[in-house]
């Protein structure tokens, strides 16, 4: 009678196991898909535009303009989705996927006033974004991901955080 405890134990311990190495295997393969979680801004409401244009197979231009009355910083680093039925789906990056350097980028106001030494900050601005670190991008609909965060009016702290997207297709 004990054996057959110990044998029933045994058994569901193995499949056990195997349901877990199994489950790991197809998150390691990137099998699962990871629904984008991103709570986007209306562009209108915050005046601040963002547009994507390709330039080559793993290249896009990013575009902003800030139509607002405030300073907006943004940086780097970014989220690349895809559009599958509809829903949208995080893009996950290799294991050593792409590092990104921490600047931050200041767009002026639309109605920008010359500072003491007579610049104007712009108020566009583009940059060429690298899409690697992914390790294959196959046709379809993508948009990527970024956050803006309008300055006080003093240059200090951030006000507020936005989070805009561009669509496109590869």
């Amino acid at each position: 009678m004990e054996n057959k405890s110990s044998l029933r134990c045994f058994a569901i311990i193995f499949v056990l196991t195997a349901a877990l190495v199994l489950s790991a295997s197809c998150q390691a393969n990137g099998n699962k898909q990871i629904k984008s979680t991103a709570n986007l801004t209306d562009p209108d409401d915050i005046k601040v535009f963002m547009t994507v244009e390709v330039i080559a197979e793993k290249t896009i231009r990013v575009s902003f303009e800030n139509k607002s009355e405030h300073t907006i910083m943004y940086g780097n680093p970014y989220t690349l989705e895809y559009c599958s039925d509809g829903k949208w789906y995080q893009v996950p990056f290799e294991k050593d996927g792409p590092m990104f350097t921490m600047e931050g980028i200041i767009l002026g106001p639309a109605d920008a006033v010359p500072n003491e030494e007579g610049l104007t900050l712009s108020n566009t601005r583009y940059d060429d974004v690298r899409l690697e670190g992914f390790s294959k991008l196959s046709k379809g609909h993508y948009r990527i991901v970024k956050d803006v965060s309008f300055m006080s009016d003093d240059g200090g702290p951030l006000k507020s955080t936005y989070y805009l997207a561009a669509e496109f297709d590869l």
